[in-house]
């Protein structure tokens, strides 16, 4: 379905640009009906709205503006391309015209980048930053407690399976007071089944829950994760005075990608976290998880080498290939 620029505008023209790239004929016409222009007329223009693949914040404007007879409208809507093509350009989504030799062409077309997060619908959250990540994706958390045993945090991968980790859940199989809740909805689920890995060093487990009981969108695992790149925990710790479970959500980056000791490929984060964001969700700019948190780095050294890093900060996390390999099966559970 098109996208017409009063819905989204950011979308639109990402769109128009994508579209563009690919040449894809019928879909213009498509993007061009639901936004009221008729694109045969832009391809034998006197100024020709692209070269090839490539655009200009100019010619989009023509053609979505110089119909337009409310002149205040027209103005806002110039302005809002304007912004939008220098956010492009500032997060290297589009690149100028390879198919020209002119140093200062004006013409710009959509990276690989960009055309990856227009495909997969990241465009609001790596635009919106973690306020938007935050609101897209805060339903699909949960909290696995049981009483005496302790709290650990789940997040949706399908409609019907959440990922956690094993040391959380495995304690609490069989519990009657095992409880999964998704706190900012108050929906309570239920285990249907418990797969948990196999391997010692592989700190996953699946639950699977019924597929109906959750409205929430399912989590995308990232395919690789890097050094610098930004991230979102979120996760259930502990918090001092109350006996209530509270999703807490913390900002911070990949600080290194590394084998730890027993062989197991990780990502480390410069966040500090708790007992309780144990399985929780480790999510890019893009809305992606690149990582589950696991524990605190602390935990997993020698003794007489607490000292030096207890207050640096960092955590361990599983990194984003092993979390893809353990869901699809790959890995033995």
């Amino acid at each position: 379905m098109a996208i017409r620029f009063e819905d989204d505008p950011l979308g639109c023209v990402l769109e128009y640009l994508y579209l563009f790239k690919r040449g894809e004929k019928l879909d213009q016409r498509e993007w061009g009906e639901v936004n009221g222009i008729t694109m045969e007329a832009t391809y034998h223009s006197d100024r020709d709205p692209f070269i090839g693949v490539a655009v200009t914040a100019s010619s989009l404007d023509e053609i979505l503006c110089n119909r337009m007879e409310n002149g205040d409208i027209k103005l806002s809507r110039r302005k809002q391309i304007s912004r939008i093509f220098r956010k492009l350009e500032n997060e290297q989504l589009i690149d100028p015209s390879t198919n020209t030799d002119d140093p200062e062409t004006l013409y710009r077309e959509l990276n690989d980048l960009g055309e990856e997060i227009f495909r997969d619908g990241s465009y609001l959250e790596y635009f919106g930053g973690p306020k938007v990540i935050y609101k897209e994706w805060k339903n699909s958390v949960c909290c696995i407690w049981a009483q005496d045993i302790g709290c650990g945090t789940g997040f949706l991968v399908d409609n019907d399976k959440i990922i956690t980790c094993k040391h959380v859940i495995k304690p609490m199989i069989g519990n009657e007071k095992l409880e999964i809740v998704f706190t900012e909805t108050q929906k309570k689920v239920k285990p249907l089944r418990v797969e948990v890995s196999k391997d010692n060093k592989i700190d996953l487990a699946l639950i699977t829950i019924s597929g109906d009981e959750v409205n929430a969108r399912s989590f995308n695992i990232c395919n690789d994760v890097e050094p610098l790149e930004e991230i979102i925990t979120f996760g259930y710790p502990p918090i001092s005075g109350t006996d209530d479970a509270y999703l807490i959500v913390h900002k911070g980056e990949v600080v290194s990608i590394l084998n730890m000791r027993d062989g197991v490929k990780s990502s480390i984060v410069s966040c500090i976290l708790r007992g309780g964001n144990s399985g929780g969700p480790i999510v890019n700019r893009r809305g992606k998880v690149v990582g589950v948190i696991t524990e605190n780095l602390v935990n997993s050294i020698d003794e007489n080498e607490v000292d030096i890093i207890q207050n640096l900060g960092y955590s361990s996390a599983i990194h984003p290939a092993i979390i893809s390999n353990f869901i699809e099966g790959k890995l033995e559970k």
